[in-house]
Parts: C-alpha cells; sequence; structure tokens
C-alpha cells in the first residue's frame, strides 16, 4: 500500500486539524517551538503506538487546556496494482486465517524471531530486530482479500463498489486506548455483528500497519546510534544472507571443534560432560564487529572524520537499507529532524539528493529550519507557525515563490543575513569613516552628557565599502531588500566624489519608485567635506599647519578666513584621524561635538524611524496573515 496523506488533530500544541494530501517527501518547516517535532511524533504515534504505547500518554499529550475531545488521526492509503489484483478465488467473510494474524518467521539458522516495528533514536534504548523471511504455509489471505472481507460487510448506498483506497482512522481515549476504524460512519449488513466486523477489521488495521516501519532520528541524532542500529544490523543480515549455502559447513565445523574438546576432556578424566557449541539462531548473529572507513585522501575510520561527512555517508546507507526492508515486505519511514544541523551549508545539496533518491523506496519526512531542504512542490510543504493562544498553525501555499518567501520571513531568514547584518546597519565609505564614528561615539560614552544619547546608533553595526564607488554599486543592488530587514543609513561625504555617487543613486532609485531621502535614508555630512570636516576648523588649521605634507595641496580659507574643502593624503587619513582624537581627549567636549552631534542626531532620529516603520509593518502583515488563515478555517 502507498501513503497519500494524513490528518491530525487534539495532539500536544496541535488542538485544531493539520493535514497534507501528500506524504512522500513532505517537509516541515517552521520557526523554533512552532510545532514540527509534534507533528513528526503524531505521525510516529498512528503508526508504532499499537506496539509501542510509551508513545503516547493522554494527560501529556492532549493539548494543554483542552477539557474534551481525543486526539485522531486520519491517514489515507492506495492499493498498488498488484495488490488489487492479489484476491483470492471464491473469498468470503467467514474465511479464519489465524497464522496471518501471529506470523510464524523462521531465522535462517531455523530458530524463531519475532518482528520489530520500529525504530527510535529518540532516546537511548534504540533496538531493532531484523525481520527475516516468512515460511508461509499455504495461501494466506493477502491484504486486498481482507479489504473485500471488510467491503463485504458494509450495506451503505455510499459505497456501491471496492475502492483503490482506504482511509484509516485511529481515536486515542483518555484511558490511552487505540480505536483503528475503516469505513467510519458506515452501515453495516444486518447480519454482520459488532464482533463480527471488529474481528475482521483488526486484522486489517494490523496488516496494513505490520508492512511499515518507522525510523525516527530527532535533530539530536547520535552518529553512534544511526551506525549500531541501522547499518551494522543492514550489514550482518546482508552477509549473513549471503552464507546461507554455508550453514551446513558452520554446523559440521562447531561440531568437530566441539568433539576435539570434549575428547580433551575425556582423557582428563571428565568422561561424564561433553562439549558443545552451537551457532546462534540466527546465522548474522555470528558476525560482531565491522570497521567503517571512509577514504578522501587518505583512508581513516569513520569516526576519524568530520561530523557532516559522517552524517552524509550514513545517511548514504538509508536506500539499501530500505531496499532490504522491502524485500521483508516492509516499507520504510524516514522521519528526520532538520538533517542540516551536522552538516556544512555546502553539503547540504548532497544530502537533499540522497533523500530524493530514498523517497524512490521509503518514505521521507522532514523538518528543517534550511530552504536548501524545502520541496520543490509546495504541496508538499507544511508551514506552521503558532497563534496567540500557542497552538499549532498551518499554511499552504499553491506557488513555491510565495512559499519560499513566507517560509524565509517563517525562518526569520532575511537577505540582510547574507551580508552578517542581524540588526540597524549605519553604511559608510571606508574605514577611517567607519573608525571617526566609532571613536567618537566612544569618547562621547565617557560624558554624562552624551553617554545615553544616540541609543539607535551606538547599537547599529557600521560597515565600510572600501570606497564610495562600491558603497554606491553595493547599495543599486542590495539596498532595495536589506531596507525591508532591518534600519540602515547611508552616510556620504560632502565631497565631490561624495556628491556625485549620491545624486546617482537618488536618480537610479528614483526611476525604480524606492524612497532615497536625505536625513531618512542617507545622511551628507558637511557641504563640500569629507568626513574630516566635522571637525572644528581650528583643529584643521592646527593640522595643516603642523602637518603639511599630509594634506594634497595647502591651507586655504575664503574671504570670510573659513576654512575651505581640502584633500587628505590616502596613506596620512589614519595620522590626521589619531591627531584629532588626541585633541578631543584633552580639550572640553563642548569645544569640538557641535558638528558631530547634529550629524548623529540625524542617523538616530533616522534609524529610529525605521525601526518603528518596519516592526510596525510586520505586526500589520502577522494580524493580516492570522485573519486570512481564521477566515479560511
Amino acid at each position: 500500500m502507498e501513503i497519500v496523506s494524513f490528518k491530525v488533530s487534539q495532539y500536544r500544541s496541535i488542538s485544531g486539524e493539520i493535514s497534507s494530501d501528500n506524504f512522500n517527501g513532505l517537509t516541515i518547516v517552521g520557526q523554533n517551538n512552532s510545532g514540527k517535532t509534534n507533528l513528526l511524533k503524531a505521525m510516529r504515534v498512528f503508526f508504532e503506538g499499537k506496539f509501542n504505547p510509551d508513545l503516547y500518554d493522554y494527560e501529556k499529550d492532549k493539548p494543554h487546556g483542552v477539557k474534551q475531545g481525543q486526539t485522531s488521526f486520519a491517514v489515507r492509503f492506495t492499493f498498488s496494482e498488484s495488490e488489487l489484483d492479489d484476491v483470492s478465488e471464491d473469498l468470503s467473510q467467514d474465511d479464519d486465517d489465524d497464522d496471518d494474524d501471529s506470523i510464524i518467521e523462521l531465522g535462517v539458522l531455523g530458530e524463531q524471531e519475532e518482528p520489530s516495528n520500529s525504530i527510535s533514536f529518540d532516546d537511548g534504548s534504540s533496538k531493532q530486530q531484523e525481520s527475516k523471511p516468512t515460511q508461509s504455509r499455504g495461501r494466506k489471505l493477502s491484504l486486498r482479500d481482507r479489504y473485500l472481507q471488510l467491503f463485504n460487510m458494509i450495506d451503505d448506498s455510499r459505497l456501491n463498489s471496492p475502492q483503490n483506497e482506504v482511509t484509516v482512522h485511529l481515536t486515542i481515549s483518555n484511558k490511552n486506548n487505540y480505536f483503528y476504524t475503516v469505513f467510519k460512519g458506515y452501515k453495516r449488513k444486518p447480519e454482520v455483528t459488532s464482533s463480527m466486523y471488529t474481528s475482521v477489521e483488526r486484522r486489517f488495521i494490523e496488516k496494513i500497519l505490520s508492512s511499515f516501519e518507522c525510523v525516527y532520528i530527532p535533530s539530536s541524532k547520535s552518529i553512534d546510534d544511526i551506525y549500531h542500529n541501522l547499518l551494522v544490523p543492514y550489514v550482518r543480515s546482508e552477509v549473513a544472507s549471503a552464507m546461507k549455502t554455508s550453514v551446513q559447513v558452520i554446523h559440521d565445523k562447531l561440531l568437530e571443534v566441539s568433539e576435539k574438546i570434549t575428547n580433551e576432556m575425556i582423557l582428563s578424566g571428565i568422561d561424564d560432560c561433553s562439549f558443545m557449541i552451537k551457532a546462534p539462531p540466527s546465522l548474522d548473529e555470528l558476525f560482531g564487529r565491522f570497521e567503517v572507513s571512509i577514504k578522501d585522501t587518505i583512508e581513516n575510520v569513520i569516526s576519524s572524520k568530520g561530523m557532516g561527512l559522517q552524517c552524509l555517508s550514513l545517511f548514504s546507507s538509508f536506500k539499501s537499507i530500505s531496499e532490504r526492508k522491502l524485500t521483508l515486505g516492509k516499507k520504510t519511514i524516514w522521519m528526520v529532524e532538520e538533517p542540516e544541523s551536522f552538516l556544512h551549508p555546502s553539503l547540504g545539496r548532497s544530502c537533499n539528493h540522497i533523500f530524493k533518491s530514498l523517497m524512490d523506496v521509503a518514505y521521507v519526512l522532514i523538518t528543517t529550519h534550511s530552504l536548501s531542504f524545502v520541496s520543490d512542490e509546495p504541496s508538499k510543504i507544511i508551514e506552521l507557525y503558532k497563534d496567540d493562544a500557542g497552538v499549532t498553525k498551518d499554511k499552504k501555499h499553491e506557488k513555491r515563490f510565495n512559499a519560499v518567501a513566507s517560509i524565509r520571513e517563517n525562518l526569520g531568514v532575511r537577505f540582510s543575513d547574507f551580508f552578517n547584518i542581524s540588526s540597524s546597519a549605519v553604511f559608510v565609505e571606508g574605514i577611517t569613516d567607519k573608525q571617526y564614528i566609532e571613536s567618537i561615539l566612544k569618547l562621547t560614552s565617557e560624558h554624562d552628557e552624551f553617554k545615553n544619547r544616540w541609543p539607535f546608533l551606538r547599537s547599529a553595526k557600521v560597515d565600510e565599502f572600501g570606497g564610495v564607488s562600491q558603497l554606491g554599486g553595493f547599495l543599486k543592488g542590495c539596498y532595495e531588500f536589506i531596507s525591508k530587514d532591518v534600519p540602515v543609513i547611508s552616510v556620504f561625504d560632502g565631497d565631490e566624489a561624495g556628491v556625485k555617487e549620491r545624486t546617482r543613486l537618488q536618480s537610479y532609485f528614483g526611476k525604480k519608485q524606492i524612497r532615497f531621502e536625505s536625513n531618512k535614508d542617507y545622511i551628507s555630512v558637511r557641504s563640500g567635506f569629507a568626513i574630516e570636516g566635522l571637525f572644528p576648523d581650528d583643529f584643521i588649521s592646527d593640522a595643516m599647519e603642523t602637518h603639511p605634507s599630509w594634506f594634497i595641496g595647502g591651507k586655504s580659507v575664503d574671504a570670510d578666513d573659513v576654512i575651505e574643502p581640502f584633500k587628505v593624503q590616502d596613506n596620512k587619513k589614519t595620522n590626521l584621524l589619531n591627531f584629532f582624537l588626541e585633541k578631543c581627549r584633552v580639550q572640553p567636549i563642548c569645544g569640538w561635538i557641535s558638528r558631530w552631534e547634529k550629524v548623529f542626531n540625524v542617523i538616530d532620529s533616522a534609524l529610529r524611524d525605521k525601526s518603528e516603520s518596519i516592526t510596525n509593518k510586520k505586526r500589520t502583515e502577522d494580524t493580516s496573515g492570522n485573519t486570512s488563515d481564521h477566515q479560511a478555517a
């Protein structure tokens, strides 16, 4: 059977209903604590709960604050073509096939083994028992036979003929009892008693559940657990299968060794005992330790490699393990939490390829914070979030573009993150601009009058771009997107180069109808001057007279004896910086802060306004989104 879709309600933070019309390849995304793990574990409860009652506890797993209602599930399956054709002749609802309900499975060496239905690495007690090929006795009722038996007990006008699909419902009572049902709400034939119907229904459901095996790998996955509980049993079973023809040889050799030891005992005077060495019930138990290594430039054991490569190599074994399970009549459901947690981003594409290949032979459900693992099909994406009451809700998307945009917002993945800009930012032309701003902020923080001023500027990141043209190029390509994520202000010198680049940007953004206004989106320092012009004229005159070689040309003043714009030698800018800062340290702050104070006031005010605007816009979008969800519900 193939799993098509599912529905779950009243489980942990899911107090409403979450459903998906797809199963294999499903990607569950959302912020931390949005309910991703709850949804994944809900699927485990449906498939494993009957065999592992520890997976569900009514008092712990019912939604908080919900006094009535029961946890419920609905999973839709379809029959494969081969299953539709696998029908017995003269099938009747009285056919009794007890062997089919307690299947006797024989190990390779002839001992009975118990099958396992699930594997989980959610705790340290994960165990696996590999199922062995069954030795059947006669014709057993097929899955389709069981379905037809059940269908023949129904007499309802809404169900006139057998279907190619079936939905299995599960309700868990407050006593932690599991109630699986098929044909929920349909009428039975008058002659069919409740016990008759329940018996056939139980066998059909058990047959469905036994054909699937869950492997749950949490985000705190252990490489050793995956290796010892998945890869090693698989390798043992493969080797054991290859050595079936040698079973008698093994028995004979063990008998030979036993007889030699027994003879030595007899010769020593112990003639009332015999020594016996027997093979274990299953041939694969003969094999103990396997050494796994990876060879890149050199060959080393797997544990010596990086965590990402270890994880990726073991993920690569999942397909072979799944194929082995298929030969035993089980289809594996891999439930993987945050596969990116142990991977370098460069390995994400390779890991994604491994999972896509795995989907050919098994089911793969993934929770993730990484866009790399988001499905290309919008219908296979479940985006989760919590409303104001802490209830997990889901969003559906029709277009992948919309899905990715929404997910990026939900996960907190912003365009600005690619440039390591997590909060407010001030963009400046070059390194000395950055050093001047940070140094003046530090100096003012030591004065009571100014230490609490400009909080938005003080918390902002100051980034430099190596020159005004580089700053302009960055803004052309990125400002439109970054400005939507975080408050950013650009600072331009008032010299010729700064004015030229700033006017180019105004023209460029104006044509694109993107706001780029003075004292709101960018700041120009003193007109005609670079950032050094923010210091008092007497500081500048003193520097020019003391160190004339630091400047291009000489000192110049206008008719009013006001210093005129000047240029500093590139290799002397740091010298001038240190000169100005030293004068600031030894002179009263009120004597040099004036121009800096005005610039800082404008920058801080602009950052505050942008921060409030972005916050308000985000709040409006969230409110609008929640309203749409309630209307859709």
